[in-house]
């Protein structure tokens, strides 16, 4: 299942971040992601889990006249996103080789008609990624993304 091999992907500080990830409020979807996902962590360190398993951990969680499989399966998929979110956010935060958060960053003033604020990062971007001894395939893109943008830019 998709949530449960995104869970065993997870580094075991990861899942203390992730845990916070589920309680903050800019990305909280519900009290009940967080508390399955306390459960499993207790209980099932290892996520290997059979559907019969799954089914008993929400029984335990929520109470056992809670449960449809609409429900685990909403709740999973919900939970399986948030993985996945959390887990293209950390990659965004910690890429120290690229330039990848700033790349993210101007195409968003870009799109948001930014204005002199736009031009100025763009310029720095470029800059640093000109400045740079050896170049890989990605960064003459990026070039050519950021110096064609800002030509055609309204």
């Amino acid at each position: 299942m998709k949530l449960l091999s995104l869970l065993r992907a997870l580094q075991p500080d990861e899942r203390k971040e992730f845990e916070k990830f589920l309680a903050s409020p800019f990305f909280k979807a519900g009290e009940q992601q967080q508390m399955f996902f306390k459960f499993l962590c207790k209980h099932h360190s290892g996520f290997d889990l059979g559907k019969a398993e799954l089914e008993a951990a929400y029984r335990r969680c929520f109470g056992k006249d809670s449960y449809a499989d609409n429900k685990l399966y909403n709740l999973m998929s919900s939970m399986a996103k948030q993985v996945e979110d959390f887990m293209a956010i950390k990659f965004v935060l910690n890429d120290r080789e690229g330039h990848l958060r700033d790349t993210l960053l101007v195409r968003a003033l870009g799109q948001r008609k930014a204005g002199s604020y736009y031009r100025t990062e763009a310029q720095r971007l470029a800059d640093a990624v000109e400045k740079q001894a050896v170049k890989n395939l990605d960064d003459y893109l990026l070039l050519e993304q950021l110096y064609s943008n800002a030509y055609f830019n309204p």
